[in-house]
């Protein structure tokens, strides 16, 4: 893109385009402002001449460069400052998707480190709490750290805006939050055992013993029952005080 500045306004200009044995030209007129804006491209890489014809004549010479590799951009995107996150053992970087979910675990929340890509840098943290935003500005890469360690628990979403270093959006995710307030589901024999210990037989007979209920949760039942019920609940106690269970 090539601006052309005009001596006044209205003023007419034949522009060409030149290369190799191919070229182009167009007529020109400009505005009041004596400006005009000309777009040049070339399907090739190499030299070419630009030219402008009126009463102030010029010529140009406009280099056109091979597009680099994706292999070439990666490696100068690694050079170039900007921002990135570590948390635990995972890094997240500017310009390399926009969302990073990251997998933490409630009890042991990882360290988080911050580096801005540049010394005296500044961030804003953006937290997503409960439905509500929180903004906090100016925060350097130690105090944004810590920040952000401080959210992994609590926040749904924390958006990181360094500038012109590069934004990251992170999406916290609890290992094991649903597992504490969820027990494993119980399988198709443990709810068998429970039909039958409601048909046992008037003249079989029975044991009191207390056994689950093969529900989610942790309810007890206490109920009398056969040996066909009794014998596989008994041997799934000692499964479980096997197992550290503490039901008895």
């Amino acid at each position: 893109m090539l601006t052309l500045d005009a001596p006044q306004s209205d003023a007419e200009a034949m522009v060409s385009f030149k290369f190799a044995t191919n070229s182009q030209s167009a007529n020109v007129k400009v505005s009041e402002s004596r400006c005009a804006r000309v777009a040049i491209k070339s399907q090739e890489a190499g030299l070419t001449r630009f030219a402008v014809s009126a009463e102030r004549s010029a010529n140009l010479d406009v280099t056109f460069v091979q597009r680099p590799s994706r292999v070439t951009l990666l490696d100068e995107l690694r050079k170039t400052p900007r921002l990135r996150v570590w948390i635990g053992e995972q890094i997240i970087e500017a310009w390399r998707g926009s969302m990073h979910k990251v997998f933490v675990a409630s009890r042991s929340l990882p360290e988080v480190r911050v580096d801005l890509g540049t010394d005296g840098g500044r961030i804003r943290v953006t937290l997503l709490v409960r439905g509500k935003h929180r903004s906090i500005r100016g925060l350097d890469a130690r105090n944004a750290a810590r920040t952000i360690e401080a959210a992994l628990s609590t926040a749904s979403r924390i958006e990181l805006d360094a500038g012109n270093l590069g934004r990251v959006e992170i999406i916290p995710k609890l290992e094991g939050a649903d597992g504490a307030r969820k027990c494993p589901a119980s399988d198709r024999l443990s709810w068998h055992h429970h039909v039958v210990s409601l048909e046992t037989l008037p003249k079989e007979l029975t044991t009191p013993t207390i056994y689950a209920l093969p529900s989610d949760g942790s309810s007890l039942v206490a109920r009398s029952v056969g040996a066909s019920v009794l014998i596989p609940t008994r041997l799934a106690l000692r499964r479980s005080r096997k197992d550290g269970g503490s039901r008895s």
